[in-house]
């Protein structure tokens, strides 16, 4: 039976940036939706839901999301779908400062309202009891000076925001934003991640790079 995988992107993007996650997960079974930033998060999650609902039915699936997406796809925990497990990358779980600052200078800006620490959809999100396994790949590349985000940060978001939660297995990468879409490395990590494969059950943990590079050449061995 093909896995089914619900892929949520992050603001301003579309789910062409899954485009090479999507090639390492093989055959299986996709949705993915686009949405608008313009539109308040909540009302993004409630689509999305009724669209997974929808195309997957009662069947179980999983989840992988970057950035916003993110946020989304913890609380579709919220809701009855069947989710299996939980990719987030680069998501500031925890709020933007920035977002916070830059409210008051466009007021009408929906997505500062959704993403300030201190709004209802960033107080729900970290509410939330997490009891699927959840990845969360943490970008620590780019090291972004503006006034606005002076902690490390991987020119989006900032580490403390991507780590708020206590629950997800980390896995950190040296890379920002964007590229951490671009990297086999981290494609490869999420398809053992929803292949089954967790890894070690303490928090924090992540295997060397060379490490890393030697489980995956015996994986691929044995499948060959």
């Amino acid at each position: 039976m093909k896995k089914n995988i619900l892929y949520i992107h992050g603001a301003n993007m579309s789910p062409v940036s899954f485009t090479l996650i999507q090639t390492t997960m093989g055959s299986h079974n996709v949705v993915a939706p686009e949405y608008s930033i313009e539109k308040p998060l909540d009302k993004n999650v409630k689509r999305i839901a009724r669209l997974a609902r929808k195309e997957f039915k009662d069947q179980p699936f999983d989840i992988v999301s970057h950035s916003l997406g993110g946020i989304i796809a913890i609380l579709l925990l919220r809701t009855r779908l069947h989710i299996d497990r939980i990719v987030t990358i680069s998501t500031p779980l925890g709020g933007s400062e920035a977002a916070a600052s830059l409210r008051f200078m466009y007021p009408n800006y929906q997505l500062y309202k959704d993403i300030n620490p201190s709004s209802d959809i960033i107080k729900k999100a970290n509410n939330i009891k997490l009891k699927v396994p959840v990845l969360s790949i943490i970008t620590t590349g780019g090291n972004s000076t503006i006034p606005f985000m002076k902690e490390d940060n991987d020119t989006i978001v900032t580490v403390a925001s991507q780590t708020v939660s206590d629950n997800p297995e980390f896995h950190y990468v040296d890379l920002n934003h964007f590229e951490v879409l671009l990297s086999v490395e981290v494609a490869d990590k999420i398809k053992l991640f929803l292949d089954g494969e967790n890894g070690r059950k303490r928090r924090n943990y992540m295997l060397p790079n060379n490490t890393m590079k030697d489980l995956l050449s015996r994986v691929r061995s044995f499948v060959k």
